[in-house]
């Protein structure tokens, strides 16, 4: 077995290699990158790393300690980054080669940042966020709450929601939770629905949806959410209705089949009750229509392959049928 890798990991330098002997002092340096970045400890001369994981003729770092062959675990998290692939690793003085399967390298932005509209270069001074983003809301000051699966906001330990006011900095608004947060959606400025994977949010039980204060980030006390007995993927607002799409069979305190209708009080399920065949991603409210889309192949009592319109009275389909399928966001 260690054989086999050692012969994959020499075939993969190989054409490194063959460049390094065309040009033995590599202090002359044919690749170089665009600014002298440090590689990320962790990574062995000849080993395979992940997307994302090192960037093209960059300074070299020492390791922090060397347990047996293997360097230390820290990554230098402001290593420039690549789009793909790094299959092969060589390095001669100062100077780090790669090859792979990516056609950019750049700057490491962290996964949720702004773009300006004009240039498409990202925005300076942006949090950077450790770990995924799935969902945010504006805050209607300019700012953004977030929610996904990280760790950490520049550098401040988060628990999957984070809340980033306008001016780029990270508010003190810290609920919390135990698993991921698919989405997010701000309801008259003072209350953030939350949906996901998590079982407890801000310091409380509540199975995957939850209502939180928008400024302190405590739950919703009230009476006690039943929330549902799966992922919940989406929420919609209208009015004094919470709308809710995922992969459950109950919510609310009734069956539901991965789609329905939540008093935003009690979080209750109304009689709204269209049912889905399968997953439902994404919800959006137009007026008396709810727009679901997902993984389905019926729902509101009719085939609408992956995306459909429901009466918001009743949770019948209308007759809009575009049938794409599926439909993710």
């Amino acid at each position: 077995m260690k054989s086999q890798h050692l012969l994959r990991s020499l075939a993969g330098l190989l054409p490194l290699l063959a460049l390094l002997l065309a040009a033995p002092n590599a202090a002359r340096s044919q690749v170089t990158a665009p600014g002298p970045m440090k590689l990320a400890h962790g990574v062995r001369m000849g080993s395979s790393a992940t997307p994302g994981a090192l960037a093209a003729g960059l300074r070299r770092a020492q390791p922090t300690h060397v347990a047996g062959e293997a360097y230390g675990s820290q990554v230098d998290p402001n290593m420039w980054v690549t789009n793909g692939e790094v299959s092969a690793i060589a390095t001669s003085a100062n100077t780090i080669y790669i090859g792979g399967s990516f056609t950019r390298v750049g700057p490491n932005t962290g996964s949720f940042v702004g773009i300006d509209a004009g240039s498409g270069a990202p925005v300076a001074n942006w949090p950077r966020v450790a770990g995924s983003v799935f969902g945010s809301a504006p805050d209607g000051a300019g700012g953004f709450y977030i929610g996904g699966s990280f760790t950490a906001v520049a550098g401040v330990p988060r628990a999957n929601l984070a809340h980033i006011r306008a001016d780029m900095t990270l508010d003190a608004w810290n609920p919390g939770a135990n698993d991921a947060v698919n989405s997010l959606l701000v309801a008259n400025g003072s209350t953030v629905y939350a949906c996901g994977v998590f079982t407890s949010i801000g310091g409380q039980s509540r199975n995957y949806i939850a209502a939180l204060d928008a400024g302190t980030g405590q739950v919703h006390v009230g009476p006690h959410w039943p929330g549902a007995d799966g992922a919940v993927y989406a929420i919609a607002v209208s009015g004094s209705t919470v709308y809710a799409g995922g992969g459950f069979a109950s919510i609310g305190g009734q069956s539901r089949s991965d789609i329905a209708a939540l008093d935003a009080s009690t979080g209750l399920a109304t009689p709204w009750n269209p049912g889905a065949s399968s997953y439902v991603l994404s919800l959006v409210v137009r007026g008396t229509t709810v727009y679901a889309g997902g993984y389905f192949a019926s729902i509101g009592g009719q085939s609408r392959s992956g995306i459909a319109a429901l009466d918001s009275s009743t949770g019948l389909a209308t007759s809009w049928d575009p049938s794409p399928s599926p439909v993710y966001s």
